[in-house]
């Protein structure tokens, strides 16, 4: 069997996407209100079970997600494979992961040349707990069937990190300048073996106190040194190929007859001017990698910061590759270089409101119901259902009634 990351895991149609979104959502919701306190960095001791596992023909894959540990579990078989995917809470007392009650089972079915065919859900209230011994070996306990019995996972020695930590990796020759904070995590960008890879390492208490006091320094010079020499001994977290390549000449030319305004539709973003003195230059991003667009006339750059002007109109003459784009090290732009939409992530005080109107807007729109919605929380987080419910339900008599009255004028 493949190794699962080196193929894609499923596909979905679109009806299984929206209601994939809203378990998640639900799920997003739980994991919020029972571990949003403890913050988004990985508990002390569980770093231990991030990565790949493998007893013959099943993977088992553990990658941490801001606030638990997302566990999908992968058993090959002739004409397809059964996926096991699970959100899982670190047991300090126990040192052992524990899922929530909402485990998915699924049976995926690939034709004779190993293409998607079709993938049926067996259940969604599966639970599971993985331990890992004094020899180093991952186990699975299945509550639901008992899928993981007599099963012992080596830990995959691929995965394991090039760098053990932030200084060794900025020391490289493959180093390319590029460094940042993003996401609650320090990251370098590095070429390896002719491929990009950001290198991030988990901010800890200290540096994220460091990085608090490089806003209250009245040196900002030494606030900035004192972080930048403590992140860099962090040891790396996690490493991971930039996969989005820059555009080809036959793509770039594409740009060229385009205005700016219709280039930020199809995902550009415009970071700088240049008013040259031969020609008026537009850098953008795309993804991961800059363009410097000459375009039909000049614009005043004041006049554009203090927004007396507008840029979208212009045409792009010419389209140059600029390099990489300083984006390279937003966490918030994927490897494939798109934008992870983070509104249903946990940075930030606001996440949980943000929570509660994605469900308010499912239930409006009878993509969920509340009487199914009311009995996964009175399941799973009992001492809280009623809050959330009652929360919801003044949402829905508040800005239902409006829509209501809108509706009837």
């Amino acid at each position: 069997m493949t190794h699962p990351r080196q193929k894609p895991l499923l596909q979905l149609n679109e009806e299984e996407e929206t209601v994939k979104k809203l378990l998640l959502t639900v799920l997003a919701l739980l994991i919020a209100l029972t571990v949003l306190a403890e913050g988004d960095i990985v508990p002390e001791g569980a770093e231990k079970f991030i990565g790949d596992w493998q007893d013959g023909e099943t993977f088992i894959l553990m990658d941490w997600d801001d606030e638990c540990f997302r566990v999908l579990i992968i058993q090959g078989r002739d004409d397809g494979q059964t996926e096991w995917e699970y959100s899982c809470l670190y047991d300090s007392e126990t040192g052992a992961l524990a899922s929530l009650p909402y485990g998915v089972r699924r049976e995926v079915v690939f034709d004779d040349n190993g293409e998607f065919v079709s993938s049926d859900e067996v259940y969604g209230d599966g639970e599971a707990a993985f331990a890992i011994d004094e020899n180093d070996r991952l186990t699975w306990q299945d509550e639901k069937d008992g899928a993981g019995d007599g099963l012992v996972f080596e830990r995959l020695p691929g995965f394991e990190p090039l760098f053990s930590d932030m200084r060794e990796a900025l020391a490289d020759e493959g180093y390319t300048g590029f460094e940042g904070t993003s996401c609650g995590y320090y990251v370098a960008v590095v070429e390896v073996d002719g491929a990009l890879n950001r290198v991030a390492a988990e901010l800890d208490e200290t540096a994220l106190k460091l990085e608090d006091a490089i806003y209250e320094s009245d040196d900002l010079s030494a606030a900035v040194e004192a972080y930048e020499d403590y992140v860099r001994t962090l040891p790396v977290s996690y490493l991971e190929e930039i996969v989005q390549q820059p555009m080809t000449e036959e793509e770039t030319a594409q740009i060229i007859g385009k205005t700016i305004g219709e280039l930020e539709e199809q995902g550009f973003e415009a970071l700088s001017f240049d008013d040259g003195s031969e020609a008026f230059v537009v850098t953008m991003a795309f993804g991961m990698y800059d363009y410097d667009l000459t375009v039909n006339e000049s614009v005043d750059i004041q006049a554009l910061w203090d927004g007396k002007a507008d840029y979208e109109t212009l045409t792009v003459k010419s389209a140059v590759y600029a390099g990489l784009s300083p984006n390279v090290t937003d966490l918030n732009y994927l490897p494939d270089g798109t934008w992870y939409d983070t509104e249903f992530g946990f940075e930030g005080e606001d996440d949980g409101f943000d929570l509660m109107e994605a469900l308010f807007e499912a239930v409006q729109s009878g993509e969920l119901d509340l009487e199914t919605l009311e009995s996964t929380l009175r399941e799973a987080v009992p001492d809280q259902a009623d809050e959330i419910m009652g929360y919801l339900k003044s949402m829905i008599e508040t800005f239902g009634a409006s829509e209501d009255e809108d509706a009837g004028d």
